[in-house]
């Protein structure tokens, strides 16, 4: 699979991952939601959404790829077990229930369930630059880190913007994971 900087887009998430998007594959559809409805908030998630496989791990639990079944959309689930260190979790989702751009990853929803906080976002089909790198068993280019660095930079510019971030925190806590 080649990369090109021509068409893929990135989105940050607040934990620092850059995800990439194909721009062939598109990032809104009729069916696309917005928010998770309050019905389908009180039913339980595995009404609500068909769990298609672990994508992997994240900084505080396991993030799945899911199917909404209502709309057909499929989003990313992270499953976080509520031992967790909450108040940061907590915090992270205020942030993204406030975010509404194209450079950040959305937030649905949140669930309880047993003893996971299941956070309901988008899901960022090309993978994390880290999955880009090692599907092609090669390093970046120029062009495509400078694509790459300018998308990241729109995420962050909208978040500092806003004022959900500081200055002095974009380096250590946004590119920590690249």
């Amino acid at each position: 699979m080649a990369f090109s900087a021509s068409w893929a887009c990135c989105t940050v998430s607040l934990s620092g991952m850059v995800c990439l998007h194909f721009l062939f594959s598109p990032t809104t559809s009729d069916n696309e939601i917005w928010r998770l409805s309050e019905e389908s908030l009180t039913r339980p998630p595995e009404e609500v959404f068909d769990i298609l496989g672990k994508l992997g791990e994240g900084s505080y639990g396991s993030v799945f790829k899911s199917l909404h079944k209502e709309s057909g959309q499929v989003l990313a689930i992270k499953q976080v077990p509520v031992d967790t260190d909450l108040q940061e979790i907590i915090k992270e989702i205020s942030i993204m229930q406030q975010c509404d751009s194209k450079y950040i990853v959305k937030y649905y929803g949140s669930y309880f369930k047993n003893t996971d906080l299941w956070i309901v976002m988008e899901y960022c089909g090309a993978g994390s630059v880290s999955d880009i790198m090692r599907l092609r068993n090669k390093t970046l280019n120029e062009r495509e880190i400078a694509t790459i660095l300018y998308y990241t930079l729109k995420g962050l510019e909208y978040l500092h913007s806003r004022r959900k971030i500081q200055s002095r925190h974009q380096g250590r806590q946004h590119f920590a994971q690249q």
